[in-house]
């Protein structure tokens, strides 16, 4: 990790060109009972790293006054994004309010060149965690003491540029307004307006963002239904299992290519052809992932001198999955929905123990939860959310405890597609060198794990290569866990190849 040698000169804060936009939004503006399990205090981060081509000036790329011109457009298409979040007094849940009052755009310099940073790594790639800070300098900062979640913009922005002339833009946005789907469409949607007034085209967008929440209007008063995963907690004060004693936390980035994807995948294949299903690069990853770390927690319990069992609770065995709602077999919203559409899955492996039995069957237990959600409950279960009158109460029946592993994906659309916002010398798209996902104060959480797409395609197209249809392109997996159990992943010679 390189030192912060980040400095933020400006924050402009901006709004929508067109008044009426925020004028006839009604406030406040309702969420919907999947933005409603997200808390408050989290958001999401994502840094677009843009290399300058020799061929173009110095302060050519990503021009300051054009970006801020683009995001005035495209808050009139996303207005909501002006307000500021509060905290409902009946409901107990987050709301916006003061739409109007704006969204920030941080202007900052580093005086590294992105070329240096790049050759810091073996691989002569950008990584996140050679960047300034590991990631954090270059996305806006939300404080997180009691109180400035209504005081923080919903959105912000921070561009950066390098000494190289090279960009990188962060962005930082509440969770509880949108998904990392919903990011990177607003990403997309920002850089193709960029695109369109650098071009002196019309920069109107083609498809309009669905903003408004599935369920987001729900008659509390009509649900009798009640969930086998939520229940309401009689005192809304909520004690989570802690760990014996402090721990530090940290994160890794690994690299995984085609065949060692396509190897995972069939290591994570049952053997037996009568029971056989496909097997997905995300459903094999997690199998594998969850596996290898347990096997490391158990020997970082030995080494302490710690016996195993019982220290190992039922919950360390639960495997955290988000299931994409926009999907036309899920809740069919519309490929356009902004909002939060991520469902909770939790894989139950407490009858089993993830260190003697084959990868194969864990993968399968992850396959059964995504292909037998029942969608009658779960439709039933957001309606009985958004019912309820204090939703603070809603507790769910499996905590994320020390110890357990969620994992996310990012790769339901390529990440460094239609991101380009300017062009070289020959008018070829300047596509990002590194889409990264730093891990924010709240999220460097033991057993957090995010999977996301590499530069590798868009390098080879460049490159003018030829790629079979069922090309495996590789993927990053950003993952945080607690050092005392890195120390023995840092050991092994098989997975610590896979370090980016």
């Amino acid at each position: 990790m390189v030192p912060n040698r980040v400095r933020v000169s400006t924050r402009h804060t901006l709004n929508c060109q067109n008044e009426v936009t925020v004028a006839v939004l009604k406030t406040p503006f309702k969420l919907g009972p999947l933005d409603y399990t997200v808390p408050a205090s989290l958001t999401i981060g994502a840094i677009f790293v843009y290399q300058r081509p020799a061929s173009i000036p110095q302060n050519v790329l990503l021009r300051v006054d054009r970006l801020k011109d683009a995001a005035a457009i495209l808050l009139d298409y996303y207005p909501h994004l002006t307000g500021r979040l509060q905290e409902n007094p009946a409901s107990r849940v987050a709301e916006i309010v003061q739409i109007g009052a704006g969204v920030e755009l941080w202007e900052a310099n580093c005086d590294l060149r992105l070329g240096n940073i790049a050759a810091s790594s073996p691989s002569n790639r950008l990584l996140m965690h050679n960047l300034p800070a590991s990631g954090d300098a270059l996305i806006p900062e939300f404080p997180l003491a009691c109180g400035a979640i209504g005081h923080n913009p919903i959105l912000a922005i921070q561009h950066t540029r390098f000494a190289c002339g090279g960009v990188a833009l962060g962005f930082r946005i509440q969770h509880s307004v949108c998904d990392p789907t919903g990011l990177l469409r607003l990403v997309r949607d920002l850089a193709g307006i960029y695109r369109r007034i650098r071009d002196f085209s019309p920069p109107a967008l083609v498809f309009l963002p669905v903003l408004h929440s599935y369920r987001s209007t729900y008659p509390r008063e009509q649900c009798s239904y009640r969930p086998l995963n939520l229940y309401l907690e009689e005192d809304a004060t909520m004690e989570l299992e802690t760990a014996d004693g402090p721990s530090k936390v940290s994160s890794r980035v690994l690299r995984f290519s085609g065949p060692e994807l396509i190897a995972l995948k069939q290591a994570a294949t049952n053997p037996d052809p009568r029971y056989r299903h496909p097997v997905s690069s995300f459903e094999a990853l997690s199998a594998y992932l969850y596996q290898r770390i347990y096997q490391a927690r158990i020997e970082a319990l030995i080494h302490q001198r710690l016996p195993p069992f019982p220290k190992l609770s039922r919950l360390n065995r639960t495997i955290w999955l988000t299931v994409d709602m926009r999907d036309p077999v899920r809740l069919d919203l519309s490929p356009d929905y902004f909002p939060n559409a991520g469902y909770c899955v939790i894989v139950d492996s407490s009858y089993t123990d993830p260190e003697l039995y084959p990868r194969w069957m864990i993968a399968s237990y992850i396959h059964y939860a995504f292909s037998t959600m029942d969608m009658h409950r779960v439709i039933k279960t957001l309606e009985w959310v958004a019912a309820q009158r204090d939703k603070s109460r809603i507790r769910s029946t499996t905590e994320f405890r020390e110890g357990c592993f969620a994992i996310s994906e990012w790769t339901k659309e390529d990440t460094y597609f239609d991101v380009d916002f300017d062009v070289d010398q020959d008018g070829d798209p300047i596509t990002p060198s590194l889409v990264a996902k730093p891990f924010t104060e709240v999220e460097l959480v033991d057993g957090l794990a995010y999977v996301m797409s590499t530069e590798e395609k868009t390098k080879r197209m460049k490159q003018g290569l030829v790629t079979p249809v069922n090309h495996t392109w590789a993927l990053d997996v950003y993952l945080a866990l607690n050092d005392s159990v890195w120390t023995f992943l840092d050991t092994d010679p098989n997975f610590r190849k896979l370090y980016a």
